[in-house]
C-alpha cells in the first residue's frame, strides 16, 4: 500500500487522496474557464420592415443624412449585421470614447411606442473599424461597411 513515502493506488479504498485532489482541481478549473468564456454576441438590430427611416450623422462635421427608402434601409441593416463580428469589449457610455470622430446611425421605428435604436461606427488604431451599440457591446466591422457610411456623408 505505502512504499517509502510514495502514495500508490490502494485496491481496497479506490483512488488515493492525491488523485482525488487532482480530479477535484481539474473540475473546478474547467468550470471556472467555462464560466469566464464569453461568447461573441451577434449584432441585434431592428428588422428592416419595422424601420421608418435611418438618420446618419457625422459627429465632427455634423452633416446629416436621412434615408427613407425601404430598399436602402434593408441594405443598411443587412450590411451592418453581415459585416460585423463580436468582440469581448463592452460599451459603457452613450457614445464612443477616445476617438476623434464617429458616425451615428439611428433607426427610427414605424411604431412610435418603441425606442429608437442608435449605433455608432468609428475607426481606431491602424484603421480598425468598430460598431458600438451603447451599453450592449462593441463589434468589429469591415472597412467597406464603415467607408459606405462615410462616403454617403462626404458626398452630401
Amino acid at each position: 500500500m505505502f512504499e517509502r513515502g510514495r502514495v500508490e493506488y490502494d485496491n481496497k479504498r479506490g483512488l488515493t487522496m492525491g488523485k482525488k485532489l487532482a480530479i477535484i482541481c481539474s473540475i473546478i478549473i474547467s468550470i471556472a474557464l467555462t464560466a469566464c468564456n464569453k461568447t461573441e454576441n451577434k449584432l441585434d438590430l431592428p428588422e428592416a420592415k419595422d424601420i421608418k427611416g435611418v438618420e446618419i450623422i457625422d459627429s465632427k462635421t455634423k452633416k446629416k443624412l436621412i434615408i427613407n427608402s425601404e430598399i436602402e434601409i434593408s441594405k443598411i441593416v443587412d450590411n451592418l449585421i453581415d459585416g460585423s463580428r463580436g468582440t469581448r469589449k463592452e460599451s459603457v457610455n452613450d457614445a464612443p470614447t477616445n476617438v476623434d470622430s464617429f458616425i451615428t446611425i439611428s433607426f427610427i421605428n414605424k411604431d412610435s411606442d418603441k425606442n429608437q435604436v442608435s449605433v455608432h461606427i468609428y475607426k481606431k488604431w491602424w484603421d480598425i473599424c468598430y460598431l458600438e451599440r451603447p451599453y450592449l457591446g462593441i463589434w468589429k466591422i469591415k472597412k467597406d461597411v464603415y467607408n459606405q457610411f462615410h462616403s454617403k456623408l462626404v458626398a452630401k
